[in-house]
């Protein structure tokens, strides 16, 4: 159906396809040669036949479109200084993709927000969930050893926070 709608239009454009990728085809069309109001039509156009592809998609998929109602939750995240005499250390993993090169960061702050130690470092191929442990794991070797005790440790992987709780 696809093929179908970007022929159409194509050919009212005076455009030959084939039409294989997405991006091969927006840009077929914006490098179109024209006049500048033709250029800017050759611009328009292939947004609004992705967006009717999309529509039509979504119709034939989850129904009528106009009946959706989606559901939204909003939850304000901010960060919280810890209690007096206490630490807080925020961690982060990163990897680019699964598994592929990574990296850890954390940073450890006191009661008023000041941050009183910091440290980010490369690691070698490994997945999201490794690196997020790594993170935590160098995290608490760093504050034992600065002495940044009591500490909360707070970080975004839920999947850690199951493992830490025995979930």
């Amino acid at each position: 159906m696809a093929t179908k709608i970007w022929n159409y239009y194509a050919r009212a454009a005076g455009l030959q396809g084939p039409w294989i990728q997405v991006k091969q085809t927006v840009l077929m069309w914006w490098q179109a040669s024209g006049n500048a109001k033709i250029k800017t039509i050759f611009q328009v156009v292939p947004l609004t036949v992705l967006w009717f592809i999309w529509k039509w998609r979504n119709i034939v998929q989850h129904g009528f479109l106009e009946e959706y109602k989606p559901i939204l939750e909003v939850k304000i995240v901010r960060w919280c200084p810890p209690p007096c005499n206490w630490f807080k250390c925020n961690t982060d993993g990163d990897s680019r993709g699964n598994p592929r090169p990574s990296s850890v960061a954390f940073c450890v702050r006191n009661k008023d927000g000041d941050v009183v130690g910091a440290k980010g470092f490369r690691l070698q191929d490994t997945t999201n969930i490794v690196v997020e442990a790594i993170a935590i794991m160098e995290e608490l070797k760093y504050c034992i050893e600065s002495d940044f005790l009591p500490l909360i440790v707070e970080t975004d992987s839920l999947t850690m926070i199951h493992i830490l709780d025995g979930n």
